[in-house]
């Protein structure tokens, strides 16, 4: 009889502790549900490229339906079992495709725009910013380290070509068989950051050159074809930050505007849809209506943003989008507004929002 309850003491303690990892188990495998499923098809919305952070290898790609409100993060991983890489610092959309420029990886991924699956890369880049069509058969990307341009034949995705520029190169805008790029960065050059750089597309050479502000950060086409760019002083202040209206079939400075204060940072300009009203960062954001007389900036959105990092304007429908870096570490926030500066969401995104994709 003792030994029987023994044993029985024994079963009641192994039922007692099976029933404790069964609910243990049940407990875990609640507080971690099974991500959602990721759509067939995206739908309409934005794709939103996070920086990450220097040499982390923590860039990713964020993409939020428009419609129905939802957000994939971390979509680039999802659907490729890869992470994204080492800084990713802008996207270009063209057909059916998404080319992602991950800058300090050297490399931009193509994408297939409708899931966000790779599909190929470009290779052979050295610090790579931004990536242009020419043709549709032909792209140019921009470079933070090299002072040449890279020629993409975008058939075989093969840098084809290199254009000397002598300077470092960012943001680029095509009209006609020119293409403008601005020299944003002082890296690896002597001389100052203060030209918009002409490049003729047919030929793939460098043209000519126009004087701007120091530090030329974006550019737009306004509705009668000018050009704007504004410069924002440079890194340490070196003189007041400016704004330029440009007649790009002569290449010649129509308008400068100096901003009143050498401390303000002006960043990210961008245009809207009937390519009459600018808008711009500077702490909160500004517009400024276009005239033949110059143009009188005046604050439009004052808050929501921690750190107020990128602007994007929709082309479709003219809402705005704000990206939020907050302090650099943390995920940060898009904002979105209606044309009118009302908030209609904010939208969690990774580490540094920056560049924003419209996919319809």
């Amino acid at each position: 009889m003792l030994r029987n309850k023994n044993e029985n003491n024994k079963m009641r303690k192994f039922f007692a502790f099976t029933l404790f990892l069964l609910t243990l188990l049940t407990a875990c495998k609640d507080d971690n549900p099974p991500p959602d499923p990721i759509p067939d098809v995206l739908g309409k919305g934005i794709y939103i490229v996070n920086e990450g952070n220097f040499n982390s290898a923590n860039a990713s790609l964020t993409y939020y339906q428009t419609g129905a409100k939802e957000t994939i993060q971390q979509l680039f991983f999802k659907q490729n079992n890869t992470p994204l890489g080492d800084v990713a610092q802008s996207i270009t959309i063209h057909g059916e495709k998404a080319y992602i420029v991950v800058n300090n990886s050297g490399v931009v991924y193509v994408i297939d725009r409708r899931t966000g699956k790779f599909e190929d890369k470009i290779t052979g880049l050295v610090s790579p910013r931004h990536l242009l069509f020419v043709s549709e058969q032909k792209a140019y990307i921009s470079d933070l380290s090299s002072p040449e341009l890279s020629v993409v034949d975008m058939e075989s995705l093969t840098v084809s070509g290199k254009i000397d520029l002598g300077r470092s190169s960012e943001e680029m805008v095509k009209t006609g068989n020119k293409v403008f790029v601005a020299n944003w960065s002082a890296l690896n050059q002597i001389v100052p950051n203060n030209l918009i750089m002409v490049v003729n597309s047919e030929e793939d050479r460098l043209i000519d050159s126009i004087t701007v502000g120091i530090e030329p950060n974006s550019m737009c086409l306004d509705k009668d074809g000018k050009l704007w760019v504004l410069c924002s002083g440079g890194f340490d202040n070196q003189e007041k930050p400016s704004l330029w209206q440009i007649d790009p079939l002569f290449r010649k400075v129509i308008y400068t505007m100096k901003f009143p204060e050498i401390n303000s940072s002006p960043t990210s300009l961008v245009i809207n849809k009937k390519g009459d009203v600018l808008y711009f960062i500077d702490r909160i954001i500004y517009r400024a209506a276009i005239n033949t007389t110059g143009i009188i900036p005046e604050p439009f959105i004052q808050s929501y943003a921690e750190l107020p990092y990128q602007l994007a304007i929709d082309p479709r429908n003219d809402e705005i989008y704000l990206c939020d870096a907050l302090d650099y570490t943390r995920n940060g926030f898009v904002y979105r507004f209606n044309p009118q500066g009302k908030i209609m969401d904010t939208i969690q995104a990774g580490i540094i929002p920056g560049a924003i994709g419209f996919n319809d």
